[in-house]
């Protein structure tokens, strides 16, 4: 049986795909500024032998964020939660 995680390319979902022993990583591409995190999910995946996919959702959305690079990202942006804050974003 397979069991999936989804991989991000970081280390949280790096260490849930080990931990749990998946067999199967997804990547999601929502037209994220920091391509390199699915650069990085494809590396990981290989690097453990696990079958990775991508699903390419970014012609879909049309959503300002600073994420995606179409939001603009105020001066102060560390003192308060403002456009590079996402909540619930790992839920998702």
């Amino acid at each position: 049986m397979k069991s999936l995680v989804l991989l991000s390319g970081g280390i949280d979902s790096t260490v849930a795909m080990v931990q749990t022993g998946a067999t199967l990583a997804l990547s999601v591409n929502y037209g994220q500024t920091h391509r390199r995190e699915l650069a990085a999910a494809a590396a990981v995946a290989r690097h453990y032998d696990i079958e990775h996919h991508k699903l390419d959702i970014a012609a879909a959305l049309d959503i300002p964020s600073a994420l995606t690079g179409h939001g603009v990202i105020p001066e102060c942006h560390a003192q308060a939660p403002d456009a590079t804050f996402v909540p619930g974003r790992n839920l998702m």
